[in-house]
């Protein structure tokens, strides 16, 4: 280590540069991860609608086999 007092700033110097430079980097990902999530938001909110259809589509087919299966247990019955 040097005990020149301008190389000693210097280092200082860089070495804050290098971590403004990593907080900026992890700043720009941060964003970017941001603007992604944003753009995909759309997308998310339809395929949360298209799971929504299909839940009620099958919970609507086991309701009428259901019903079917009771109807043809009565006709047994009788």
């Amino acid at each position: 280590m040097s005990n020149d007092p301008l190389f000693n700033c210097m280092r200082a110097l860089q070495e804050m540069l290098q971590y403004i430079d990593n907080e900026l980097a992890d700043l720009n990902q941060k964003l970017a991860l941001e603007n992604h999530l944003e753009e995909c938001q759309p997308c998310h909110s339809e395929l949360e609608h298209e799971m929504a259809v299909i839940a009620q589509l099958k919970q609507s087919l086991r309701s009428e086999e259901h019903t079917s299966e009771l109807q043809s247990l009565r006709h047994l019955v009788c």
